[in-house]
């Protein structure tokens, strides 16, 4: 076995040397032309194709064979890479180089096996499959061991999730999670009818979900709940929010310090932590709880709002989150402060930013 991985590792290091000029690139930049490739061409493109790709679009980029390790981020270029071919071996040997103690489903199939185009999680390598095994059909997504999504995933499905009723929360299996020392191969039930929610039912949908979880904080065991469920300041989406909000906080003087006590005080509920029309379905199903956790009243709430483009003004916003049901004025507190912060990167997509100050000054008003 030794031996196997041991050619496993070299063969991906020497294809991690051949595209070495790819990981100097920006993803985002050669993806969308190789997104509109595959549109055209409608089947997978070969790594000649690929190839071409890069002479094409950065013809000045050097070779470089001293690079013969791969960190994460070359494991993440190399998969967003694969993800537009139908190289499984290759892809798969190049887990196996990253985690050698990594085990996948169904490795002896991998020509039955489809890459999924799309997806950027923070936690995962951004390469996802459609799987065919015994019958079934599973969704595969690899985690990373150093990012805190997959902790959060598995204290859902593995802690929460058992005792929640399933007629009020529907949410996909997960059937199986394989351990390597860097990397987590988890399998899902596969959902081949993935139907957005429509904006005009999204906000309604969330509004649903924020409610029966917030009425359940008091009926359910959430003992053991890893630091990384606690921790929504970590959130990719939260920090981006802070640094659009902070010039007007630093220009309002805003007492962080009374916000910080009402955030401390307030309920705290079961969020998904990413409600958006893609994550919640037509049918109900609530996918993606990578970023979920236990955290203040008002967050998932506050999130959904935000995305739904049916606020314009601070009032509207305010005399949303009075009708919601939040039991104390801490829970109303933190709502109103999460809007301010996740409205906060909507003000270039319909919520005016003289309605952002306002909400600021309506917030001080409320914790003063």
């Amino acid at each position: 076995m030794k031996k196997a991985h041991s050619h496993l590792k070299q063969t991906t290091l020497n294809f991690l040397r051949k595209w070495r000029e790819f990981f100097r690139l920006r993803p985002t930049s050669l993806e969308k032309k190789l997104k509109k490739t595959v549109r055209q061409k409608k089947r997978s493109l070969s790594l000649d194709e690929i190839s071409q790709f890069i002479k094409k679009y950065e013809p000045s980029l050097l070779f470089n064979p001293s690079q013969n390790t791969a960190d994460i981020e070359q494991l993440k270029r190399t998969a967003t890479l694969l993800r537009y071919t139908n190289e499984h071996e290759l892809y798969e040997n190049t887990l196996f180089g990253y985690d050698p103690k990594l085990t996948l489903l169904n490795q002896k199939a991998a020509r039955d096996h489809t890459f999924i185009i799309g997806g950027h999680g923070k936690g995962t390598i951004r390469a996802y499959r459609h799987l065919k095994h015994d019958d079934r059909q599973f969704f595969e997504k690899i985690y990373i061991h150093q990012e805190p999504q997959i902790e959060k995933l598995l204290w859902f499905y593995l802690t929460v999730l058992p005792q929640l009723k399933s007629t009020h929360l529907k949410a996909p299996q997960l059937y199986k999670a394989f351990y390597g020392d860097k990397l987590t191969a988890t399998y899902f039930e596969y959902i081949s009818n993935l139907t957005p929610t429509s904006p005009q039912n999204m906000l309604s949908k969330a509004m649903a979900l924020h409610n029966y979880l917030y009425n359940l904080r008091d009926t359910i065991n959430l003992t053991d709940v890893p630091q990384a469920a606690l921790n929504y300041e970590n959130a990719e989406i939260y920090q981006r929010g802070l640094r659009c909000l902070k010039p007007i906080f630093s220009a309002k003087d805003v007492p962080f310090v009374k916000i910080n006590n009402h955030l401390s005080t307030s309920n705290k509920q079961l969020c998904h932590g990413d409600l958006n029309q893609v994550n919640i379905l037509e049918n109900d199903l609530i996918i993606d709880w990578d970023e979920c956790g236990l955290y203040p009243a008002g967050y998932d709430l506050a999130l959904a709002m935000s995305r739904s483009k049916h606020f314009k003004t601070s009032e509207q916003v305010i005399n949303f989150i009075n009708g919601c049901g939040l039991e104390t004025h801490s829970d109303r507190v933190a709502a109103i402060y999460f809007c301010t912060v996740f409205f906060s990167l909507q003000t270039k997509k319909g919520f005016p930013l003289k309605q952002l100050t306002r909400l600021v000054t309506d917030l001080e008003a409320l914790i003063d």
